[in-house]
């Protein structure tokens, strides 16, 4: 069964986020969570797995830098699925 690895952090890391990723994430913490929550149960409902990886504000800037990329919501995702495949 394939796997979608979606982001998730703390809540003390959110402002973190959300001056990275701006309007790409909603506007509190709990906003945030409830709309991956809601991911996540759409993804199992298509079949495939849904797995949290926590990640960290600092790995992302260097993620994004090392690889040339702008941060933003969908790259957000790319860094979790990166780090969810090498678990």
């Amino acid at each position: 069964m394939a796997i979608e690895y979606l982001a998730y952090f703390q809540r003390e890391r959110f402002e973190a986020f959300k001056r990275l990723l701006g309007s790409g994430l909603p506007d509190t913490y709990d906003a945030w969570f409830r709309f991956q929550a809601d991911r996540r149960q759409q993804i199992v409902r298509n079949g495939l797995w849904a797995l949290g990886v926590e990640v960290d504000p600092d790995e992302f800037v260097a993620w994004i830098v090392a690889n040339g990329r702008e941060p933003s919501a969908n790259v957000l995702d790319e860094f979790a699925s990166f780090e969810g495949g090498r678990i």
